[in-house]
């Protein structure tokens, strides 16, 4: 036979995933998951052991070892309540020096990041804090509002390590540990220190709760700028069941099954979500978007120019045929950059092309980021249909099929630039002023 060689199948950096740095990226995208679902259109597992580099356990001849996020990962799997609570946290911020892959430099992103949940019975409180900061300690004052009291004995579950690179190994399986820690001071107002670049979770006794008996059809509604809708109505299976909260939220007791939930207020256009299905003791759904009415005028003939570049939405060229380039130009005042607003019943647009009639399109249809923006004849599909959400003074155009924004290049003032769909990043590449 012949022998082999194994060899690490994601480089030099596969490393990294093993690593405390790691594990903090684990305990922040975990956060941003519960809080909102709508952040994941899917989910899948990873194997635990012995798959890849980051798998959380790892063993061989040389013994067995876990990684930093294995710790995090128990954490959030074993020092959680099934409810999440509203929480609010201050915190100072940092700024992200480069581009990350897709992810732009980022400003003001918080040290601490703090999600709280709570047990079905109502006598647990978890509180998962996350300090993202390599050099200081955080000492938070936590106040806790809604119960009736605290046990004064708590348990604090940490991770942590002196370098972010800090990396467990069969060599040094305990370079990053989790200790649990008991505190004698809790209460309903009490501070608590967190080590640097830590994950730390408190573990409270306390009472005050109802505890929650039937199952929960849960979620929230919100606007263009993702900022949750109050008092909007909610009807399940075509009943009405309810109204949002004062934060957009809804929680509606159901019974297990599937469920088609509709949602409507005055000055939105309605919206539902199907297949909603409802098992154990709750769910939480995807957030439901509503669109305000009267945002475009049917009809209407507009110009589009892009708030990174101040170029127009434009033909490439005079022409009728199909799959012709729409680029951006300098304006010159001519049919090709002007586009006529078609609306929708779902609160959605397309727009024809005041020169060739053609409907602003994504070449064959692309459901991936990069596809390229073209002219084709109106036939009611998906990628010609436009979501616009106006946030504060320009426009933000999402695309029907793809979910993916309209989308200058690099922002770039390339006179006769091509453009694309692309992931939502916030940048100005994907504002957009319009003027009838």
């Amino acid at each position: 036979g012949r022998s082999c060689r194994s060899r690490p199948s994601c480089g030099r950096e596969a490393s990294r995933s093993r690593t405390m740095e790691a594990a903090l990226q684990a305990g922040g995208l975990l956060h941003a998951f519960f809080r909102y679902p709508g952040a994941t259109a899917h989910n899948n597992y990873s194997c635990l052991a012995n798959f890849w580099d980051g798998s959380s356990m790892h063993t061989g001849q040389r013994g067995i070892f876990v990684i930093p996020s294995y710790y995090v990962l128990f954490q959030l799997s074993n020092k959680r309540g099934q409810m999440l609570l509203e929480s609010s946290t201050v915190s100072d911020t940092f700024n992200t020096k480069r581009q990350i892959g897709n992810t732009p430099p980022l400003t003001d992103v918080p040290y601490l990041d703090v999600l709280a949940t709570r047990s079905l019975d109502g006598a647990k409180l978890y509180i998962g804090i996350l300090n993202r900061d390599k050099e200081e300690s955080k000492t938070i004052p936590l106040s806790l509002e809604g119960l009736t009291a605290v046990n004064k004995t708590a348990a604090a579950y940490i991770v942590s390590s002196g370098n972010y690179l800090d990396t467990n190994s069969f060599l040094e399986p305990t370079a990053v540990t989790m200790e649990t820690e008991i505190i004698d001071y809790a209460g309903l107002e009490f501070s608590y220190t967190v080590p640097p670049l830590s994950y730390t979770t408190l573990e409270l006794d306390i009472s005050g709760l109802d505890p929650i008996l039937t199952p929960l059809l849960c979620g929230i509604v919100v606007d263009a700028n993702n900022l949750g809708i109050p008092k909007a109505s909610i009807s399940i299976n075509g009943v009405n069941s309810g109204e949002t909260d004062t934060n957009g939220y809804y929680e509606i007791p159901c019974k297990t099954g599937e469920y088609t939930i509709e949602v409507s207020k005055e000055g939105y256009f309605n919206a539902s979500m199907t297949s909603g299905y409802l098992y154990g003791n709750g769910v939480t759904c995807q957030p439901i978007r509503l669109l305000k009415e009267g945002v475009l005028t049917d009809g209407a003939q507009i110009t589009i120019a892009s708030a990174a570049s101040g170029k127009m939405v434009s033909l490439a060229a005079p022409t009728m045929d199909e799959n012709a380039e729409i680029v951006q130009k300098t304006a010159d005042g001519s049919d090709t950059q002007k586009w006529v607003v078609h609306s929708l019943a779902d609160g959605s647009f397309y727009f024809t092309n005041g020169y060739s009639g053609k409907a602003l399109s994504i070449l064959d249809g692309s459901f991936y980021e990069g596809g390229r923006i073209v002219q084709r004849s109106y036939e009611e599909a998906a990628d010609q249909h436009w979501i616009a959400e106006l946030l504060e003074n320009n426009y933000r155009l999402t695309n029907r099929k793809n979910s993916l924004c309209l989308d200058l290049p690099s922002s770039s003032s390339e006179e006769g630039l091509y453009l694309q769909t692309w992931y939502d990043n916030g940048a100005a590449a994907q504002r957009w002023s319009i003027t009838e």
